[in-house]
């Protein structure tokens, strides 16, 4: 579904589906097997590198959590989702992922980041940073539309894309975030309109992610098919 220039949503930061989204309650499992979401298609990845690891899945909402400069603001992969949960990122939210991953310390996982969402700012950066130094046991794939902009001071602030860099830069192997929209470069994710690298097999040979593991297998650039 693509939204109108007017849609609300645009203007107001938000998702469609505004009665889905809630803080999480104290000791809940936010962060979900990857069996409850159709593209990824299982709770243990069959194919690849990371074989036999858990999938856990994160959501957060969109638009919300967003940079103004994500480029699917208009067809983002929520607004075909109207029954996913999603999670407020308050303390509670915090202290419940800290619970869950400490929970599986002696177990491989792999961690989609973001189902839907991105990265809130550089406090939530900073806590999954915290968490890959805790958990060796942890990987971590997904996408992000975090960018840069063109620096004109010395000494500018501290970006949220300088912080995700920082943490593909420590763990090569562990942290996999791909880039929206970012062209002809490694780790980059395109849509339809520019279709830079290897397409998605999803949609021509019905593959599930749990049975591809293209995208943490390699850093040549990637594009999607329209949703």
């Amino acid at each position: 579904m693509i939204l109108r220039i007017d849609h609300p949503t645009l203007s107001e930061n938000r998702t469609i589906f505004t009665k889905s989204v809630r803080p999480s309650r104290p000791g809940e499992n936010v962060l979900k097997a990857g069996s409850g979401n159709d593209k990824i298609g299982g709770s243990v990845i069959r194919k690849g590198r990371w074989k036999g690891f858990k999938v856990l899945t994160c959501v957060n909402e969109e638009r919300k959590t967003c940079p103004a400069t994500c480029p699917h603001r208009r067809d983002c992969y929520g607004n075909n989702m109207p029954f996913a949960t999603r999670y407020v990122i308050d303390g509670t939210w915090y202290e419940n992922v800290r619970r869950q991953l400490n929970y599986l310390s002696g177990t491989p996982v792999t961690l989609r980041l973001k189902v839907l969402g991105d990265f809130s700012g550089i406090e939530e950066v900073a806590f999954w940073m915290q968490m890959m130094m805790a958990h060796k046991n942890l990987h971590v794939w997904g996408f992000t539309a975090h960018t840069n902009p063109a620096r004109r001071k010395r000494y500018a602030q501290t970006t949220v894309r300088d912080l995700l860099d920082a943490l593909g830069n420590a763990y090569p192997d562990r942290w996999l975030i791909r880039h929206s929209g970012a062209g002809d470069v490694p780790w980059a994710a395109n849509p339809e309109s520019n279709p830079v690298g290897f397409k998605c097999p999803a949609k021509d040979t019905g593959r599930l992610c749990v049975d591809c593991g293209a995208c943490w297998a390699t850093s040549k650039p990637v594009w999607f098919p329209n949703h």
